[in-house]
């Protein structure tokens, strides 16, 4: 017997890969935090720049602060699991905006 999900929140889910790493990412619409394997980005990474190459799609966009990232990274160090991550987020961007760019 099959079970169906509804989350209570909407929103987009990507992969990303490099190398080793696999990010798995879901993009919801929030205060601008962002979880990494349960963790806090402030406890997950030390390095700013690390925390800078994550928020680099929210500056590009200017929704620095509208979207919350729950993300699930498995592999790799720490600046694969950062590119595994970006990779899928902008792809998630224009899925939330549309094609026209046009807010949802």
């Amino acid at each position: 017997m099959a079970v169906s999900y509804t989350s209570a929140k909407p929103y987009f889910y990507g992969t990303g890969r490099r190398k080793s790493s696999v990010a798995r990412v879901r993009l919801f619409p929030g205060t601008g935090s962002i979880i990494i394997n349960g963790k806090d980005i402030d406890e997950y990474f030390g390095l700013e720049t690390l925390k800078l190459i994550i928020n680099q799609p929210f500056d590009v966009t200017g929704t620095r602060g509208k979207f919350d990232i729950v993300a699930n990274v498995n592999g790799g160090g720490a600046v694969v699991a950062v590119t595994a991550g970006t990779e899928v987020s902008p792809r998630l961007f224009f899925q939330w905006l549309g094609a026209d760019g046009a807010s949802k």
